[in-house]
């Protein structure tokens, strides 16, 4: 028997500034070439791949870690398996550095230039005392000036992809944290050792696992009462985004504590019920939740209704009350086309062999009332039913706006009626000055607005389109329940056709 032994790949080092990248995929699997700047003499092109590469910018110091292999049709190359951002330690990889374009306002010759006359403290130079650079041929106030501003953002966002290699964080979270802070009055740094769960609301990409580990590594202990709340706000944050527009509380404390849990056994004495219901009475006055009891009808013990105590963010409240105020606000106001026209007779007239009896109605509705509701299943007719309702009020001198969630769904509305159409968030959309995408708005002068698909309306959509209707306008909100839920938190339609006061149609008799 014969036995063939394997010796793994011996682990290297190399060290370089990078050039430029070849590829970044999705997946973050990154190809660079590197310029190595290691204790040889001699400069050395070489290409490094690998995940850990992701985030990587032309002009950065990198140590690398990993083996060399060979590529049947690129030659060799480094596959790395750790990658360290570092400051150029040696004269040339200084100047390499600054070379790069990093820095805006050096190229290759002044690079050359200040690497020559400050050799190994360029770069201490360059961040304690930059006025010396003023002796450097070819650097004046005004280039000083973006050589120095430069400087702090290279250095800002280095110290914190520094930081965040430690705990084995991409580096190109680096890049976000410091532009979510620059321009701003506290250094991206400080911000991230100081708040850094305020990291999921400021920057795009980082959610509660990645700022609690950050959170950690800083020092925040685990029973901490701002890592309690955000975590509390992350478990409500995540309820929205399936769906819900609140929790009752002992779910939110149940899947918060699930959150939290790890191995430790010192955690479950931070994680009682009366310790995370503090954190809710803190954010509950500072006014970032609310609390409220709500009704639940019927329940299988006989009780008519029963009260749960349910937790909601508080824009998501607002915009649920908001919605609720304004429905009623619609619902109750007179009509503007009140005394236009008879209806009846103009429907008689017009359109009274073309449309069922239930159609009819739905049409009459629509006319009569300042909120209606049209529902019905595919083939039901909804689509002539619409036209027909158009077609009459714009006969009788009334101005009608067609809108829906969706460009798609405008679209098939616009082709159905013959009329302009166009999705809630061009209706809703101030007018900015900006002429490639304003436009008149028939807000301000619609008689009768029309929703399609408005079962795709979130809780936050329809409360911002309510809001912007006048007094006396008639909506008609047309859909299907058993179609195209709303993406966003809430069920606008069925909660309306849950409400007896609210006119509706239901279009049963399929025609297809």
């Amino acid at each position: 028997m014969t036995t063939t032994c394997q010796t793994a790949p011996h682990t290297e080092h190399i060290e370089g500034v990078v050039d430029h990248l070849v590829l970044a995929t999705y997946d973050h699997h990154t190809v660079l070439r590197l310029t190595t700047t290691g204790p040889a003499t001699s400069e050395q092109a070489v290409t490094a791949v690998g995940k850990a590469l992701f985030g990587a910018q032309p002009g950065e110091s990198l140590r690398l870690t990993g083996t060399w292999t060979k590529h049947p049709r690129y030659g060799a190359q480094f596959k790395t398996h750790v990658c360290e951002r570092t400051w150029p330690a040696t004269v040339r990889a200084i100047r390499r550095y600054l070379a790069s374009g990093m820095i805006h306002g050096i190229g290759d010759i002044l690079a050359t230039s200040i690497t020559d006359a400050f050799g190994e403290q360029t770069l201490h130079v360059i961040d304690t005392d930059p006025q010396r650079l003023l002796g450097i041929h070819g650097i004046g106030p005004t280039r000083l000036e973006r050589i120095t501003k430069a400087w702090k953002t290279q250095k800002s966002i280095a110290d914190i992809m520094v930081f965040l290699q430690g705990l084995n964080l991409s580096a190109h979270l680096a890049v976000k944290i410091y532009q979510a802070y620059a321009g701003t009055d506290q250094d991206p740094m400080q911000a991230v050792r100081d708040a850094p769960y305020r990291l999921c609301r400021d920057v795009h990409g980082i959610g509660f696992e990645t700022a609690d580990r950050i959170a950690l590594a800083t020092g925040i202990p685990k029973h901490s009462a701002q890592r309690l709340q955000a975590a509390l706000l992350h478990t409500l944050t995540q309820a929205r985004s399936r769906g819900d527009c609140h929790l009752p509380e002992r779910v939110l404390l149940a899947r918060t504590r699930h959150l939290l849990t790890d191995n430790d056994p010192a955690t479950a004495d931070i994680l009682d019920d009366t310790v995370l219901r503090q954190a809710l009475d803190t954010l509950r006055s500072r006014s970032e939740m609310i609390v409220e009891e709500l009704p639940v009808p019927a329940t299988e013990d006989g009780e008519a209704f029963h009260s749960v105590t349910a937790v909601s963010l508080t824009a998501m409240h607002r915009a649920e009350a908001g919605l609720a105020q304004d429905i009623l606000r619609l619902h109750h106001a007179s009509s503007s086309l009140a005394g236009q026209t008879d209806w009846t007779a103009a429907l008689t007239r017009d359109a009274a062999g073309t449309l069922t009896s239930c159609q009819k109605q739905a049409v009459l509705t629509a006319l009569t009332h300042t909120l209606s509701v049209l529902t019905g299943g595919p083939g039901c007719g909804k689509t002539h039913t619409l036209r027909t309702l158009v077609d009459l009020a714009i006969a009788a001198g009334a101005t009608v706006a067609l809108v829906a969630p969706t460009g798609k769904a405008a679209h098939r509305l616009e082709e159905a009626t013959g009329q302009r159409a166009m999705t809630v968030h061009c209706l809703i959309r101030p007018h900015t000055g900006d002429s490639l995408f304003d436009h008149d708005s028939p807000l301000a002068t619609a008689d009768l607005i029309v929703i399609d698909e408005a079962s795709m309306l979130d809780v936050q959509l329809a409360a911002q389109l309510t809001a912007a209707i006048p007094s006396g306008c008639h909506l008609l909100l047309v859909g299907d329940t058993d179609q195209l839920p709303s993406v966003g938190p809430g069920r606008v339609l069925r909660d309306l056709l849950s409400v007896p006061e609210i006119p509706r149609t239901r279009l049963t008799e399929v025609f297809r």
